[in-house]
């Protein structure tokens, strides 16, 4: 009924592989990988969790690929509203093991979002992007990928400042400095950047924008 896929290069191996999470029509979680130069899937152990977004590839990092789960899956039709702080997790999958493990969120989140949290990887770290009773913009940096004391609060900011009345979590920008967010409208797009503490709001006709950290690095296998 549902599934989330997910791309990364296991260098133990020296191989991409693709990582499926399915959560069939029976309301089972099936997971499975397939190495490039393979002959089938692998069906492993299944996830802890159902990451909440469908349309998530996972945060590529340290050779494990991350997502924001919900704890008890529902699969991708979950009513956002009804989840609660304990049923939020991090889980993290080895491409070199075909493992995964839950990594805990900042201790010091202590309410749900109004809004979906982002999670991504920029530059070397990882990074939580969030709102705070629908009034103030959170983000979240992983100093030191896997330990779960080095959540560090970079950026708490109100959306007065901002300029805005509600919105998206967005992308980080130029080492963690700038950050990209939704506006209030959904053809405006917002910069802020903590070096000034700096606003700047772009109108773009049919905003529909993702973004994704890359090096040059795919090669032909054979």
């Amino acid at each position: 009924m549902d599934n989330v896929l997910g791309f990364g290069y296991d260098e133990s191996s020296d191989s991409y592989k693709v990582l499926a999470i399915i959560w069939d029509s029976s309301g089972t979680l099936i997971t499975q990988v397939y190495s490039f130069g393979g002959s089938s899937w692998k069906r492993i152990k299944s996830f802890p969790a159902f990451p909440f977004s469908s349309e998530d590839n996972g945060s590529f990092i340290g050779g494990t690929l991350n997502w924001i789960a919900l704890r008890t899956p529902h699969g991708g039709r979950y009513d956002w509203n009804a989840v609660t702080l304990d049923m939020l997790t991090l889980v993290s999958f080895d491409l070199k093991s075909d493992t995964s493990k839950e990594i805990p969120l900042p201790k010091g989140i202590d309410e749900i979002p109004s809004e979906e949290q982002t999670l991504g990887v920029w530059g070397n770290s990882l990074y939580l992007l969030h709102d705070y009773q629908n009034t103030h913009f959170i983000a979240w940096q992983m100093k030191e990928f896997g330990d779960e004391n080095s959540w560090t609060q970079l950026l708490k900011i109100s959306f007065h400042h901002l300029g805005v009345e509600w919105l998206f979590p967005g992308f980080v920008f130029e080492n963690g400095n700038v950050f990209m967010l939704r506006g209030s409208h959904g053809s405006e797009a917002v910069f802020y950047d903590r070096r000034d503490n700096s606003v700047k709001r772009v109108n773009i006709n049919n905003l529909d924008f993702d973004a994704f950290d890359y090096v040059e690095s795919l090669v032909q296998l054979c």
